[in-house]
């Protein structure tokens, strides 16, 4: 409500007022015939007051609407939303592979528990083997073979006196210089 709405409102329930204590209209003024009543100035300042108090009470402004959220409450509801997502997958995750960790020790634990039984017969490793280790070349170091490790010298046969040549201290050579 306005001020000038207000004021309105205030005399037109002040003519009432006046006119419901003796007052008339004369010739378009409010009178009182034969003077005022006493005390009329401080009962009428009372009314005002009663008034207005009740006016504004009747006449109070709607509540603002709610405003509606700003773009920064926006953004930082949906990083939150997107910080509890990260941290509900990271638990999941945790848990994940916590539940891998156990299958795996419980796997090696039966894999552990198998290899110690005696009711089974140790495993016999096989392995292939080739016409020239039929027939011995590879035992009497020829020139060279190759076999499942690869390229072998067995010897250079180069006659020399006294020299003896090793490349690898792991395996043996089999040939020398004599």
């Amino acid at each position: 409500m306005s001020y000038f709405q207000r004021q309105d409102a205030l005399n037109q329930a002040l003519r009432e007022w006046h006119l419901s204590r003796g007052a008339e209209y004369i010739n378009g003024t409010l009178r009182y015939v034969g003077g005022a009543p006493a005390g009329n100035y401080q009962a009428r300042k009372a009314f005002e007051q009663d008034f207005l108090k009740n006016y504004d009470a009747q006449n109070k402004p709607a509540p603002a609407p709610e405003p509606e959220p700003s773009i920064i409450d926006t953004i930082t509801a949906q990083v939150q939303n997107f910080q509890n997502q990260i941290a509900q997958q990271q638990a999941q995750f945790q848990q994940q592979f916590a539940e891998q960790q156990r299958q795996a020790q419980e796997a090696q634990r039966q894999l552990m528990i198998n290899m110690q039984r005696g009711d089974r017969a140790p495993a016999a490793v096989k392995t292939a083997s080739s016409a020239a280790e039929k027939s011995g070349l590879t035992s009497r170091g020829t020139t060279g073979y190759f076999g499942r490790r690869g390229m072998r010298i067995g010897s250079l046969n180069v006659p020399s006196t006294g020299l003896a040549i090793a490349t690898n201290t792991q395996m043996p050579t089999s040939g020398s210089f004599a």
